[in-house]
């Protein structure tokens, strides 16, 4: 292992390398290494559409509860491999974050060709008080793959277009900005769909939603947003806030159709949720909170905590973010939501995934009518859709349907 270890950074993933600390820690424990161990989660292994920085942040989060409730620390190479270090540790324990990790990338062949065992490609598990050599060597790998992507090229110019990584200096100066400029012309929408025929459907709901995008051009530009995630999480916070101000101020008493709105958990259960409930008082059951699936399994209890104050006052309850192919491995029911929002996958149309789509229509079986397929791009998604009995839809074609429909006359 090198005695100094460059900084790295992928500017196409958004992510900044962290091998120097990880070195840093196997240092410190080499002579106190009884209990410790080395998990090396295999990201880079996974197709690049699941490598993407959101799927990167999402299983980041998958290891929270371990970080807070153990001494162990996660790091993430700039190649977006995760390496989880530890120290007296339940394997199980461990192996529920895994868990979690599997589900979520259930679809990508790197996962349903693991027996899920220790030699799994998924994950490779190192004892440091016997492997702590062999672990060296991984590490020393993972330094020159950060090395090599840090000085390539084409990642130093994403790197120029993409803005200086997000601190905390430039995150308070976001968020300050944030605070004080209009966000409400940046919202957008897009409409989920019950269909129950041929040309026969109904807006179920109209999701609200600002894009990071946008958002950086008025309040960051030149700011890296998704560079560091517990940055970014503190930054979608603010902006849960922001939106729970702009949607107080309607009258939902005029809303055709509900409003969905994408929150924290932790901003459910805060101050800031109940002056927002107070405000719309009786008109709660025009309004969906839709959470985050990893949201909801970093923390079951507390989900179902923000899950039955929703309820109560009246708000619906989506999950999102469902793998489809996931769902054979959890029961949804357990969930008690009034949605699961389940994300298309290309992948359902191939012949390979005959056998896996019988048993995802055997996974749904009992909450069809909770569903709704979302980023459907084109009519197959809706066609296999209604093969295993869902009806409720939304996605870019779904939005030039919902145009259509709104040329013929009021939806």
């Amino acid at each position: 292992m090198e005695d100094t270890i460059p900084t790295t950074h992928n500017p196409t993933l958004g992510i900044a390398g962290e091998e120097a600390p990880l070195a840093d820690h196997l240092r410190r424990i080499l002579n106190n290494r009884r209990g410790c161990i080395a998990v090396h989660i295999h990201l880079s292994r996974l197709r690049p559409y699941h490598r993407e920085p959101t799927h990167v942040r999402i299983a980041v989060r998958a290891f929270e509860y371990l970080s807070n409730n153990y001494d162990a620390n996660l790091y993430v190479a700039a190649n977006c491999d995760l390496v989880l270090m530890c120290r007296d540790v339940r394997v199980n324990d461990i192996d529920v974050a895994i868990r979690k990790l599997r589900n979520l990338f259930a679809e990508d062949p790197l996962i349903f060709g693991d027996d899920g065992g220790r030699g799994e490609r998924f994950a490779s598990w190192y004892d440091l008080e016997a492997d702590h050599e062999v672990f060296s060597r991984v590490l020393d790998a993972l330094i020159a793959e950060g090395r090599r992507i840090t000085e390539n090229k084409e990642s130093r110019g994403a790197a120029a277009e993409l803005g200086k990584p997000m601190d905390a200096r430039s995150l308070a100066a976001v968020v300050d900005r944030l605070h004080h400029t209009r966000i409400a012309d940046l919202v957008s929408q897009q409409a989920a769909v019950e269909v129950s025929g041929p040309g026969d459907g109904r807006i179920l709901f109209r999701e609200h939603f600002v894009s990071i995008a946008d958002l950086k051009k008025r309040v960051a530009p030149g700011v890296h947003l998704l560079s560091d995630f517990w940055l970014f999480q503190c930054l979608t916070e603010t902006l849960d806030r922001r939106m729970l101000a702009v949607h107080g101020r309607r009258d939902l008493a005029t809303a055709s159709r509900p409003v969905s709105l994408n929150l924290n958990i932790s901003t459910v259960l805060s101050a800031d949720f109940d002056a927002f409930a107070m405000r719309i008082g009786d008109k709660a059951d025009k309004v969906v909170v839709e959470l985050q699936q990893i949201d909801v399994f970093a923390d079951l209890a507390l989900f179902r905590r923000a899950r039955d104050r929703l309820r109560r006052d009246g708000f619906a309850v989506l999950v999102d973010g469902v793998n489809p192919l996931g769902m054979q491995y959890f029961d949804p029911l357990m969930l008690g939501a009034d949605y699961i929002k389940v994300n298309w996958s290309g992948n359902l149309l191939s012949s390979e995934f005959k056998g896996r789509l019988r048993r995802m229509r055997d996974a749904v079986a009992d909450i069809r009518d909770t569903i709704v397929l979302a980023r459907i791009d084109h009519e197959d998604a809706i066609r296999v859709g209604m093969e295993i009995g869902v009806t409720r839809f939304q996605g870019r074609f779904i939005d030039r349907l919902v145009s259509a429909m709104a040329a013929d006359g009021p939806a």
